[in-house]
């Protein structure tokens, strides 16, 4: 295994467990979601945010159909950003470069959820932005948080590939 797949998967082990934590403490503090209500919240933020790739939106669009400010966020081969608006110059130079166009982002598996804190596995693909380059494919771990905006990214793991 190499120095990278090591370190990704370490840091989805510690993202997992601090879910679960911060999940447990949760759970008597907010009012009970159903697994179906917390879903469907979190596909419809999915799908905003889906909606807004596809009209090639910008990197401030995406980001307020998708983000909590407080985000931290990491992925292969990158640093990890302790907030949003450190992300948003690498979101601003991502988003037009790999992914505009046809995309969709799906929920791959149960959504684990306790009071106003989710996490779900994510899958996300996008056409090629043109002829002779490649999709865009990553697999992701996304915690998200319930607030007055819904669901909203607060933590994200990513990786490139396909589950």
């Amino acid at each position: 295994m190499s120095k990278i797949q090591q370190a990704i998967r370490i840091t989805g082990i510690m993202l997992a467990a601090t879910v679960m934590a911060v999940s447990s403490a949760a759970a008597g503090v907010h009012e009970k979601m159903t697994d179906g209500s917390a879903r469907a919240g979190i596909q419809a933020t999915l799908d905003r945010t889906s909606a807004v790739l596809r009209i090639n939106g910008s990197a401030q669009q995406f980001a307020d159909a998708f983000y909590a400010p407080d985000l931290m966020i990491t992925g292969e081969g990158e640093k990890t950003y302790r907030d949003l608006k450190s992300f948003m110059p690498f979101l601003a130079a991502f988003l037009p470069s790999v992914i505009k166009g046809d995309c969709h982002i799906r929920i791959v598996g149960p959504v684990r959820h306790s009071g106003n804190l989710a996490s779900a596995f994510t899958q996300d693909y996008c056409k090629p932005v043109a002829p002779g380059k490649p999709a865009a494919s990553y697999r992701m771990l996304l915690v998200f948080s319930h607030g007055p905006k819904g669901w909203r990214v607060v933590q994200e793991l990513f990786v490139s590939g396909s589950f």
